[in-house]
Formats: structure tokens, C-alpha cells, sequence
């Protein structure tokens, strides 16, 4: 498994209850971790036990965050240093209202040979790599059609290829084909240029997506869970228990792990749908980007409910929570 992150941060969470702007404002807690999309993805699937290599870009003068989260995990570092500082990615956590304020910095620029170095890097990690997860935002100066030139790269060499990014790199994404992408409602209403109101709206939207040659359309919905949309028919899974939210810090890319390992498992859908779930949850209940321990998971897949959702009709059939 190979994770693409071009655009790496170091996420810093402070905890400010009752944060308000314009005011004083009390630290009461912080943490600065290694991050950015694929990075968080890779340290989920090591945390389950799944040999993982991380690549794309990270700045030489603050590398030695990454790297001791690497060697911590026992994650294969071929990411290409370039000149500079990785950007911070700043959130401000309100536990007593569940309110977080983001403020993330643009990141760095990497020259024209850096992208090239990337490219050659990608060649050398084509052998027996089935899977590689595109995550984040592009650098400044990186292209909109950077994600459609590296889809279409891994996937005309066989690759299975997860995308989850937004905004035009999404779109121009899109048209490679990847097997999987990841949006989230205001992401996708974003790409299609269009409001989707309802569950249904979201499903038709996916299924246009499936048509255009996307494998699986999985679409993350915060609270309410999120939706898988196939060639098979639609899912929708939503966690039934309690969150004692610690964190939002990779919550998604825990998402896109869960999904990933169950694949690696060959569960069914529902499985894997649960597992995904599982491992989101135990993210945003967790600081400190580590998974507990399996039999913790499989609780929390547990209280997952799985719903097939009817397309023609609108309706839909429970499926009990399972773990596989």
C-alpha cells in the first residue's frame, strides 16, 4: 500500500473551550503530530498492522517531526525532501460546544525537478503496490490536472488508485477514472456544482460518478455517516453509539484506512463498510493518531448500522451491524 501526500502539514490542536474570535482566548491543552491526508491514512493502516510506504513531498527543515513518526510506526519513508518548512495546520478544538476552527497555511512549493524526482519515485514503487491513496490539497504551483496526470500514470500501470481530494483537483481528477473517491456533501456539491439535499440526492449523484467509470463513490457525511455507491447498489452506515469527541483530526483519512484494510481483508460490503466507520470513530475519540487495539474496533463495527438503500424507490432495507 502506497499513500501520495503533496502536500504535508504538521497539524497543532489546541483546546480552547468556549474559543470565541474577537477575545482572549485560554490554551488549556496542545499537540503537534505529523499530517496531512495520506500521511494520516498511512498511520492508520500501520496502527492495523498493514505494511504501508508513505511518498510526495516534505520540507527539509522540519522533516525530523515526520521522520520519528515514521520510524515510531514503522512506516517506509521514500517521501522527496525539498527545500523549506512543512506547513502548520492550526485547529482549534471547542469540546464543550463540539466546534472546531481550522486555519490551515498554503504549504510548499516544489520546482519543476522535485516534481520530476516525485514521478521517478512513483516508478520505483510500481512493483507489487496494489493500492495508492492520492490524498490533500495540491501545493502552490502544482497544476489543477496534477491528480488527473498521476491517476492516469498509476492506473495505466494497473494500479488501484483512491482519490480524495476537492475543489478543481477533484474534478480534473475525476476524469482519469481512479477506482475510488472519497468526497464529503459540501465536496461533492462542489465538484458537480450543484446543492444535494437529500440521501437520494447524494446516491443519484454518486451513481452519475460510477457510470463516468469511478468504481466506488464513498461519500463521508460527518455525523450521519457515510455512503458507499457501486456498480452493486448503495450503502449507507452510521455509527449508533455515543462519540466523546477528542479530536477531528483525520477522522476522514481513518475512513479511507478502514476501507482500505477491509478491502485488504475481503470483507463484503457491509463489513467494510462497518470496519471504516469503526476505525473514524475511534479517531475522533482518540488524540495522539493511534488506533486502539482490534477488539476495541470490532465493538465500535458493532454498533454500526448498515442500511441497502433501494435507488428506484427511495427506500431502504436495515442490514444488521456486523464486523465480518
Amino acid at each position: 500500500m502506497v499513500t501520495v501526500t503533496l502536500n504535508p502539514a504538521i497539524d497543532q490542536t489546541v483546546m480552547i473551550p468556549r474559543f470565541r474570535a474577537n477575545a482572549v482566548n485560554r490554551v488549556m491543552g496542545e499537540q503537534r503530530t505529523a499530517g496531512g491526508k495520506g500521511i494520516n491514512v498511512a498511520t492508520f493502516l500501520a496502527d492495523y498492522g498493514v505494511p504501508v510506504v508513505v511518498t510526495g513531498f516534505l520540507g527539509r527543515a522540519n522533516a525530523g517531526l515526520f521522520e520519528a513518526h515514521f520510524a515510531a510506526k514503522k512506516i517506509e519513508d521514500r517521501l522527496v525532501r525539498v527545500d523549506g518548512s512543512t506547513r502548520v495546520n492550526l485547529k482549534i478544538l471547542n469540546r464543550v460546544e463540539g466546534e472546531v476552527t481550522d486555519i490551515n497555511f498554503p504549504g510548499l512549493r516544489p520546482t519543476r525537478e522535485e516534481i520530476c524526482s516525485l514521478y521517478a519515485e512513483l516508478g520505483r514503487l510500481l512493483r507489487d503496490r496494489g493500492w495508492f491513496v492520492l490524498s490533500g490539497s495540491l501545493p502552490s504551483g502544482c497544476p489543477d490536472d496534477t491528480y488527473f496526470s498521476l491517476v492516469d500514470a498509476l492506473r495505466r500501470e494497473g494500479c488501484q488508485v483512491l482519490l480524495d481530494t476537492a475543489g478543481e483537483a477533484l474534478r480534473q481528477g475525476v476524469m482519469a477514472q481512479p477506482t475510488v473517491i472519497k468526497p464529503n456533501v459540501r465536496e461533492l456539491e462542489e465538484a458537480l456544482g450543484r446543492t444535494l439535499s437529500t440521501e437520494m440526492d447524494l446516491v443519484e449523484a454518486a451513481r452519475g460518478l460510477v457510470e463516468e467509470g469511478v468504481e466506488c463513490v464513498i461519500v463521508s457525511r460527518g455525523a450521519e455517516g457515510a455512503l458507499w455507491v457501486d456498480s452493486d447498489g448503495a450503502l449507507s452506515a452510521r455509527y449508533r453509539g455515543r462519540v466523546m469527541l477528542e479530536t477531528t483530526v483525520g477522522a476522514g483519512d481513518a475512513l479511507v484506512a478502514g476501507y482500505l484494510a477491509g478491502r485488504g481483508e475481503r470483507l463484503d460490503s457491509e463489513a467494510a463498510a462497518c470496519l471504516a466507520i469503526a476505525f473514524s470513530i475511534a479517531a475522533l475519540q482518540r488524540t495522539g493518531q493511534a488506533l486502539p487495539d482490534r477488539s476495541v474496533l470490532k465493538a465500535l463495527a458493532g454498533d454500526v448500522e448498515v442500511r441497502r438503500l433501494q435507488e428506484s424507490s427511495g427506500d431502504a432495507r436495515r442490514i444488521p451491524g456486523t464486523t465480518g
